[in-house]
């Protein structure tokens, strides 16, 4: 090595910034010349509009919402990091959100926005981002049409995890609630995903519990580099293939002799289980009929399945709290519906008011400022006459409208029984249908809408209340002593869980 390298260093240093200043305002001046059409909530200027991303991502449902007032009915940008383009497209009214729910996946491409969004190709690989989807056919029809049949299993799992993370005490025990709920989420999901007993083993619920939070911040920091790094950063900090080495592991001998027995004797011999391998099987290609796809196949559906129902969960017992007026009515609802149909799927259909009070907790609260994310694949015209350029990301305003006075009447106030009121007054069958959580409407978006809408919602509800009425059936709930009421922050358009405890004990009454 040359004696003068070392001192030519900070020369590198210096020449590498310039390198990657440069790079980084060249696409940014290429997307906002592209974007020119679009106002910015934000700044369009180079160096205020990086600030402005950086704002995004402590403020983003501020910047949304902020948006969506100054342009009612139309279409806005905001600076964002975890975008190619460094911009989000936000569409704001009914009408607009209609042609983002009607376009053609040739143009509107939810797949190719979550291999951005989620750098599918520098984390995962680039094959991972090529795969045939055929788990959401998995979702959508193998687990959907068989929770019926599973529900006794699901109660099993509710009632026994929840025993094990919140043993039942007569004295009042505190219990920081994420931490609590997440395990019990887990475990429910995975008694229908591989069963027992991998569905209580704890190396296994550590690896699904663990991975989301590892995959996000491996995601956070690709997305902060310019894209010609992105292979050699993604490599670096990726936790996905130690991950789905220890999946592989401890699943082989399961998923091995799964696939033998289907060689042998295809899909109907005798006990074949009812779970998400044999739905997986039931729908996959024979390219993919692997021990290293299904295994990956599981962490994917573990990933997706796990976050949003804790985060539901969570964000209603929090709202039991300060809320503790609707406990009695759950109570005597949830009680009286168990007594005469037991623990089963059509109880839980008929749990009008704990439907209610989970869809308003999550209108409220919110778990994501946007909704229905596509990339748009070639340029798109909306009827507005607003063009979108291909490459863009573009979503609609999600909890702004949760929270427009002019959709729900008093939104800003908490009314837990809204929608089941609203189910009572219906004049029909199909209000009947509009007002559950497992409905996406053009107002209620927490699940997308039409066809790309979250194909595992209907398990994802029942799942969700079937935790909170066991817990309102169990349990009294309290703040700890001097406690503040809890509050929740935003990252980026996403909500986080909020990190507060509460007290819990066995119910007296």
């Amino acid at each position: 090595m040359s004696a003068e390298f070392p001192s030519m260093i900070p020369y590198y240093l210096v020449a590498g910034f310039v390198g990657w200043v440069t790079y980084e305002w060249y696409l940014f001046t290429s997307a906002r010349n592209k974007l020119s059409a679009i106002p910015t909530v934000g700044s369009d200027s180079f160096i205020v509009a990086y600030i402005s991303a950086w704002k995004y991502v402590f403020s983003g449902r501020k910047m949304v919402q902020e948006g969506y007032e100054k342009y009612p009915n139309g279409i806005f940008k905001v600076p964002s990091l975890e975008t190619p383009s460094r911009w989000i497209v936000v569409v704001n009214g009914q009408k607009l959100i209609q042609e983002i729910k009607d376009g053609h996946d040739n143009i509107f491409s939810a797949t190719e926005h979550f291999n951005d969004i989620l750098q599918i190709r520098h984390i995962w690989g680039a094959e991972e981002a090529s795969k045939d989807q055929y788990h959401v056919h998995s979702i959508a029809n193998g687990l959907t049409r068989n929770l019926t049949a599973r529900f006794p299993d699901i109660i099993d799992e509710v009632e026994q995890s929840f025993t094990d993370e919140i043993p039942i005490s007569d004295e009042w025990v505190t219990y920081q609630v994420q931490k609590a709920i997440a395990p019990v989420t887990c475990r429910t999901a995975n008694r229908l995903f591989v069963g027992m007993p991998l569905c209580r083993d704890q190396e296994y619920l550590d690896i699904q519990q663990n991975f989301a939070v590892s995959l996000m911040v491996s995601v956070t920091i690709v997305n902060l580099v310019p894209d010609f790094m992105k292979p050699i950063v993604g490599k670096l900090v990726t936790t996905f293939p130690k991950t789905i080495k220890k999946v592989i592991r401890i699943m082989k001998p399961m998923l091995e002799h799964r696939l033998q027995m289907e060689e042998e004797h295809g899909k109907r011999w005798d006990g074949r289980p009812n779970d998400m391998i044999s739905w997986l099987l039931d729908h996959a290609p024979p390219e993919y009929r692997t021990v290293e796809d299904l295994a990956t196949r599981i962490l994917v559906i573990n990933f997706a399945a796990i976050h949003t129902t804790t985060m539901t969960v969570t964000n209603a017992v929090f709202d039991l709290i300060l809320h503790p007026e609707y406990i009695e009515p759950l109570r005597q609802e949830i009680g009286e519906l168990v007594d005469t149909y037991g623990w089963t799927k059509e109880a839980a259909s008929k749990m009008c008011k704990l439907d209610s009070f989970l869809k308003e907790s999550s209108r409220v609260g919110g778990i994501a400022s946007i909704s229905m994310a596509r990339k748009i694949m070639e340029d798109y015209t909306f009827s507005n006459g607003v063009t979108v350029p291909a490459g863009a990301s573009v979503s609609a305003a999600a909890h702004p409208i949760h929270q427009d006075p002019t959709v729900y009447s008093d939104a800003s106030t908490f009314d837990g029984f809204r929608f089941s009121e609203k189910r009572k007054n219906g004049s029909d069958e199909y209000q009947q249908f509009k007002h559950q959580l497992i409905t996406p409407t053009n107002d209620y978006l927490l699940f997308g809408w039409g066809r790309h809408a979250c194909p595992g919602r209907f398990f994802a509800v029942n799942e969700a209340k079937c935790m909170v009425a066991h817990l309102i059936l169990t349990y009294d709930i309290k703040l700890p002593p001097d406690a503040p009421p809890p509050t929740h922050t935003w990252f980026g358009s996403q909500r986080l869980p909020s990190s507060a405890s509460i007290m819990f004990r066995k119910r007296q009454r």
